[in-house]
């Protein structure tokens, strides 16, 4: 798709990219200045990498501080708006609410939602000052996972059945709004994903698997049925594979279609030098309702 063609479906001149830590940020600025999209990034101190705003009007600034950042937006007439990248979520203190942010948290209720919810209060609480969201794949054609065997290796029948254990738990989890991924060996759920992220869930599982069991460990992430797809997808990079790697795990079954795999010909590359498979699939608990 042509820049003329996004810019046509998307109808977005100019975003501001409120930038979490990780590769994903920069990937999107990349493919939004080749489509000739003005940019401002709002910026987090202790998230955001410094190489992410380099050479980009940005902000540095606080989770907490809400009227700046409206305020940074407002001035500068931007309207649409895209969430992208890690965030460690901090405590009620360190987030340092400004008195905007406080009575926004104090209405909501930190302490009773989850990532999901919370994010979803943001955003209704943004679109009530007159701001557009847009998820990350809106601009950039390559990022979301696809449906199939992406290795050179495929899962074992026996791989499969672990898979559709782990979906299903996945999206209980996820339902409840804990985590979006689960670790499995020979149908045993070796550990969930809970605040420590995925990359801790996989050392920590890897820790559990069992000696001399028929398979290997796999990850399963998916996103959640509630889920803000203009949010938070449930996102693998070529550091996912390699921790998987590290672990001993077989492979990595991820949500088609509802899913970001960053730098995707890497993650590909590094699966197969360390005979992963990564697989991209629907619902497979689907097939037997």
């Amino acid at each position: 798709m042509s820049a003329e063609e996004k810019r046509g479906l998307n109808k977005v001149d100019k975003l501001a990219v409120i930038a979490g830590g990780g590769d994903l940020p920069r990937k999107l600025i990349k493919s939004c200045r080749e489509d000739n999209i003005e940019l401002f990034i709002i910026a987090f101190e202790g998230n955001t990498d410094i190489e992410t705003v380099e050479g980009t009007d940005h902000i540095w600034t606080d989770l907490g501080a809400a009227k700046k950042n409206i305020n940074a937006l407002k001035k500068r007439d931007i309207k649409h708006l895209v969430f992208c990248g890690s965030i460690k979520r901090p405590s009620f203190k360190g987030m340092k609410p400004d008195w905007k942010a406080a009575r926004f948290l104090t209405k909501v209720g930190l302490k009773a939602l989850g990532d999901d919810g919370l994010l979803t209060a943001v955003r209704k609480e943004l679109e009530k000052e007159g701001f557009v969201f847009h998820g990350v794949h809106e601009f950039m054609n390559d990022v979301l996972t696809p449906k199939g065997v992406l290795t050179d290796t495929a899962p074992k029948e026996s791989y499969l059945e672990d898979i559709k254990t782990g979906f299903r738990i996945s999206q209980e989890i996820g339902r409840l709004d804990i985590g979006q991924s689960v670790v499995v060996q020979d149908g045993i759920i070796l550990g969930v994903e809970a605040i420590e992220g995925t990359d801790a869930l996989i050392g920590r599982a890897g820790g559990l698997a069992r000696e001399g069991a028929k398979n290997k460990p796999v990850l399963v992430k998916t996103c959640k049925p509630q889920q803000d797809k203009a949010m938070d997808l449930p996102t693998i990079g070529v550091k996912t594979v390699q921790k998987a790697a590290e672990q001993g795990f077989a492979g990595i079954a991820v949500h088609a279609g509802m899913s970001l795999m960053v730098h995707k010909d890497a993650v590909i590359r590094e699966a197969n030098q360390s005979e992963l498979f990564i697989i991209g699939l629907d619902d497979p608990n689907d097939d037997e309702s």
